[in-house]
């Protein structure tokens, strides 16, 4: 019995149950991921830091939350945090040197798949709202209740996606060890694909069938009479125009190197994925929080106080930003004539804004 009671306490980690252990290469990709969540987590974290800090420097003067895409792009950085910790906690399978079904594996798992589908689905939203109120000149209502209620409808559906998909998927468990991270397992790849994939490449798609006309529209009006042919307009227009470019582009670069792994997998789940191959996929898709918050702070400097020029933010500035396509700019004017602000399409919801080369 001494014997034996000695041989289990010895018992090497591949022997426990469902335990698959990592090769040095694998626990390097891995890691490699982890801190990638930690920098998209620092990096998003430190965003919203610099929003409160210059909500509460300029105290009523300023709003995150102004205009409808602020409330999905707030999901959108919320997701990100999800995601990212999801990411972090993969350090713990650095340290056991393999992965194994566990109540952290089912967390970590979760995490990746809500803040994943969470990204995609308000990306989505801002696609669609920049699409309506710049290319087809909607006039939505700017008030609380509708994106509250786009967001809600976004979070209950991840709360049932989750909740739905762990009731109905016992034998196996619907999250667990899937390669180097945890995630749906191996027997569901209809649900990987109808619940995560196929979400991201419909995203994808939606982005560029909606993009590609809006940004060919500003193109169109930046070249042909903007802001009655000034010169410093027209070069103003066509970085928005530019800029509307990068949120789809951005969200393909980032879901295409895993999405390609994933179904190399899916037809093949025999082949053998290169650890390059992994590392690539995994810190690309892992990097969503960080390149999200960059996007963030080039698009939308108003929002970043360390971005600001001069003493007085309403009178010194030049700043164009396209956050999912809201659209504003502000010329610089002398300060006894006060600011001089261009609102393409009544998008901005500034009262005290005034239509370029109007007077105070």
């Amino acid at each position: 019995m001494t014997l034996n009671s000695s041989a289990n306490t010895l018992e090497p980690r591949q022997a426990r149950k469902g335990f698959e252990p990592f090769s040095f290469s694998k626990r390097l990709v891995l890691l490699l991921i982890v801190q990638t969540g930690i920098i998209s987590l620092v990096a998003v974290i430190s965003l919203l830091g610099l929003v409160l800090w210059n909500h509460i420097r300029r105290r009523r003067r300023f709003k995150f939350l102004r205009r409808p895409v602020d409330y999905f792009f707030f999901g959108l950085l919320a997701s990100d945090i999800f995601r990212a910790i999801g990411h972090i906690m993969g350090i713990a399978w650095v340290a056991k040197a393999g992965i194994m079904p566990s109540a952290s594996c089912t967390v970590e798992a979760a995490l990746r798949h809500v803040g994943a589908v969470g990204e995609a689905l308000f990306t989505l939203s801002i696609a669609v709202y920049t699409f309506l109120v710049i290319f087809l000149r909607w006039n939505i209502p700017n008030v609380r209740w509708l994106p509250l209620a786009v967001n809600g409808a976004i979070v209950v559906f991840l709360i049932l996606m989750v909740s739905i998909s762990v009731s109905i998927h016992r034998d196996p468990f619907f999250y667990g060890p899937a390669g180097l991270w945890c995630w749906v397992v191996a027997e569901y790849p209809g649900e990987k694909i109808g619940l995560e994939y196929g979400i991201f490449w419909f995203v994808a798609l939606t982005n560029i069938l909606l993009y590609v006309p809006l940004f060919l529209s500003l193109r169109k009006e930046a070249r042909h009479g903007w802001a009655n042919d000034n010169t410093q307009q027209r070069r103003e227009g066509m970085t928005i125009a530019r800029k509307m470019l990068v949120y789809p582009i951005a969200y393909i670069i980032l879901i295409l190197p895993m999405s390609v792994i994933r179904f190399i997998g899916f037809y093949n789940p025999e082949a053998v994925i290169p650890a390059a191959w992994q590392a690539i996929a995994g810190v690309t898709f892992g990097a969503s929080g960080l390149i999200n918050a960059l996007l963030y702070i080039i698009t939308r400097p108003r929002l970043l106080p360390s971005l600001r020029i001069g003493a007085d933010d309403d009178n010194s500035e030049m700043v164009s930003f396209a956050s999912g396509g809201i659209v504003e700019t502000r010329a610089l004017q002398p300060p006894e004539q006060g600011p001089r602000v261009v609102r393409h399409y009544g998008l901005d919801d500034d009262d005290e804004m005034q239509q370029a080369g109007s007077s105070s």
